[in-house]
């Protein structure tokens, strides 16, 4: 973080207005509770790349938004994910495990997301530090798999199904965000995205 000073210098005095920061859920204190812990050595590192950004966007004026990013799901999302690991396991014949059922995790569309990340791109320098904390599908990992199965019938005809095989997990049971998105609301906007998303898995 030892250039952080002068970006943010630069930025500030080249006419930007807002800085946008990917936080995370696993940082301290995210995830609904103010003492919450960190989740891995991943969540201690974003936590302290935060700080420094927004102590100089603060101390230059310069506008600050951090989005804590849940758990982006969809097209083009990491192969090693819930979803995409399932798919490749069903395309091989195999009948998948699912280990951690009941944690609780906050899915939320990639394109929804996007689409807050463009707002606070508008919002200017008018407020210093904004924070948002996009919530999508706040489901047990179980839940959400069979979520996924439901709305994307076309993908598998029905044939894909999976076991539960519970293990302990040391990561928090519940880790969600606080604020839901509109879209969870549009059913036009829900339709979409599965489509969507079913599309680039066929």
């Amino acid at each position: 973080m030892s250039g952080t000073p002068t970006f943010i210098a630069t930025l500030a005095a080249n006419g930007a207005r807002r800085f946008l920061h990917s936080g995370s859920i696993f940082e301290p204190g995210e995830g609904g509770e103010a003492q919450s812990p960190a989740i891995s050595i991943y969540g201690v590192s974003k936590a302290m790349a935060w700080e420094p950004i927004r102590y100089f966007c603060e101390t230059k004026k310069l506008g600050v938004s951090k989005i804590v990013i849940a758990n982006p799901v969809g097209a083009l999302e990491n192969r090693d994910r819930l979803i995409p690991f399932f798919v490749k396991a069903w395309r091989e014949g195999k009948r998948p495990n699912i280990r951690t059922p009941d944690l609780v995790r906050d899915n939320v569309p990639a394109p929804w997301l996007a689409r807050v990340y463009a707002e606070e791109a508008l919002v200017g320098g008018d407020s210093l530090l904004r924070v948002r904390r996009p919530s999508g599908y706040a489901l047990r990992n179980e839940e959400f798999l069979r979520l996924f199965l439901e709305r994307t019938p076309k993908l598998h005809g029905g044939a894909w199904d999976f076991d539960v095989q519970a293990q302990p997990s040391p990561e928090p049971l519940v880790r969600v965000n606080s604020e839901p998105c509109p879209e969870r609301r549009d059913p036009q906007a829900e339709t979409k995205f599965w489509n969507d998303w079913a599309a680039s898995l066929a």
